[in-house]
């Protein structure tokens, strides 16, 4: 998992954590790593949890998008808070080189994003109303209409608004500004669903390896404080409306 290899996307390359475990990480490497980038340890590989679910996670991701052909595939920059663990693979594909960051959550590994690592183009998930095509590089404008009611967690089918004779009926709701309560009980960000959603649209298999959608409960907010101090999100509210559910 943490070396070089040529493989198809169903990544037989990209073995398990655990069975990287009893091989030594390449200590060096023909491939140049991008600026920041790390790779794992040996300590580390040893460490993370799951490593089969990590491989899942990305392998899924990487169909979702397009990616053919993974040949050389490095894993780094690991880190941990508490139970969560961060850590990003650096893919060579047949098209582009990838970024691909992911994340054990509650027990789960989900892909935060895949990023090109020249252009900085978001590919997965998307990122407001827009994504991009893998293969064509080209800007998605997505049409978004029902992503903000229907229920993500419970792959909701969302229609196109005008397009159906009967009123759609979906599994949650939104209760306030700001949360959204799921089929299965819990509330996340309602920006988060609706985000996800558009994403749903734009790739309909996008979410299908995700099976609990918890982190998107409480979304971390990058420069938010420092450009609007006196607004702070109150991220204790959803926690609280998770504990009464």
């Amino acid at each position: 998992m943490f070396g070089g290899g040529t493989t198809d996307v169903d990544t037989s390359q990209t073995e398990s954590v655990a069975e990287s475990e009893s091989s030594e990480v390449e200590p060096t490497s023909t491939v140049e790593m991008p600026d920041g980038f790390t790779k794992i340890t040996q300590e580390q590989a040893e460490s993370c949890p799951d490593g089969d679910g990590a491989v899942k996670a990305l392998e899924t991701a990487l169909q979702s998008i397009g990616v053919k052909k993974v040949s050389d595939c490095y894993w780094g920059n690991y880190k941990t808070a508490g139970s969560v663990v961060d850590m990003e693979a650096y893919l060579i594909t047949d098209a582009q080189n990838l970024i691909v960051r992911c994340q054990y959550l509650n027990n789960n590994w989900t892909v935060v994003y895949i990023t090109d690592s020249e252009n900085g183009h978001l590919y997965y998930p998307t990122t407001g109303k827009d994504a991009y095509n893998y293969t064509t590089g080209e800007l998605i404008k997505q049409e978004e209409s029902y992503t903000s009611k229907a229920d993500c967690t419970a792959g909701d089918l969302i229609p196109v608004y005008g397009k159906e004779r009967t009123h759609p009926v979906f599994s949650g709701r939104r209760i306030e500004r700001g949360l959204y309560l799921c089929k299965a009980g819990y509330c996340i960000n309602a920006d988060c669903n609706g985000a996800a959603n558009i994403l749903r649209k734009a790739f309909p298999h996008a979410w299908d390896a995700c099976k609990d959608f918890q982190f998107l409960s409480t979304p971390a907010s990058v420069g938010f404080e420092s450009l609007n101090p006196s607004s702070i999100p109150n991220r204790q509210k959803q926690r609280a409306a998770n504990k009464k559910k």
